[in-house]
């Protein structure tokens, strides 16, 4: 039986997950993101079909949001997913330099650039940022340095609505740092997946998992954990 071990780094303490509590019978092509909103449905990003979607394992369906171009409530290349205060999330979209904010619900409001932002150091488009409790986004700076070996690049920090960035800090490339659960892990501190499978979110008491088939598809589980 696949079984998958996680560790808490907050308590170190394993959970083992054998078998998904529910499940979605949709396939997916890419899943890079997901997030799990208050109602209890999933946000989802595929990024090779260029899709935003909202997932309800309740009911089994999966529906899309928003739609690809460059207008209000479009998106271009989603690639990820930020969580915000407020329960609000921003789907990041590197190719119109922007985030589409959605609400608690999963619901589309509005579109955020970034494209006019100034500041010491270029924003690498295709890693992912992050986000603190108040709001502010965090970028690991382009840094030719790094690439020839060095330890450590800027990091910029934009506060949302604010014409420039400013350098919040300095700290090792994402390349170079070792994370269970990809670079942007946040409660994995150990896991032991079955082949073609990955962790992609955790909600409250909720790991997701996409495990890959036979043909290249991705299917999404949902598993729940003890208190």
């Amino acid at each position: 039986m696949n079984q998958l071990l996680l560790a808490v780094v907050a308590f170190q303490t394993p959970v083992t997950l054998t078998k998904p509590d529910r499940n979605l019978a949709e396939p997916f092509s890419q899943i890079t993101s997901v997030r799990e909103l208050r109602n209890g449905r999933v946000v989802v990003v595929d990024a090779k079909e260029k899709l935003v979607q909202i997932a309800d394992f309740t009911t089994g369906t999966v529906t899309t949001i928003g739609r690809n171009g460059s207008g209000p409530g479009e998106y271009a290349m989603p690639v990820g997913l930020v969580p915000m205060p407020g329960e609000r999330t921003f789907v990041y979209d590197p190719m119109n330099q922007r985030f589409l904010e959605l609400g608690p619900e999963g619901a589309v409001r509005r579109p955020v650039t970034f494209a006019s932002l100034v500041g010491p150091k270029s924003i690498p488009m295709m890693l992912m940022p992050a986000a603190d409790a108040q709001g502010r986004l965090y970028f690991e700076s382009i840094n030719p340095a790094a690439m020839d070996g060095a330890d450590s690049v800027a990091v910029l920090r934009w506060t949302v609505g604010q014409p420039q960035l400013d350098t919040a800090g300095f700290g090792r490339p994402l390349g170079l740092q070792a994370r269970s659960g990809g670079r942007r892990g946040r409660v994995l501190g150990r896991v032991t997946l079955a082949p073609q499978a990955a962790v992609v979110g955790f909600g409250k008491r909720t790991v997701y998992v996409a495990r890959k088939d036979d043909d290249d598809l991705m299917y999404l589980e949902q598993y729940r954990t003890p208190n």
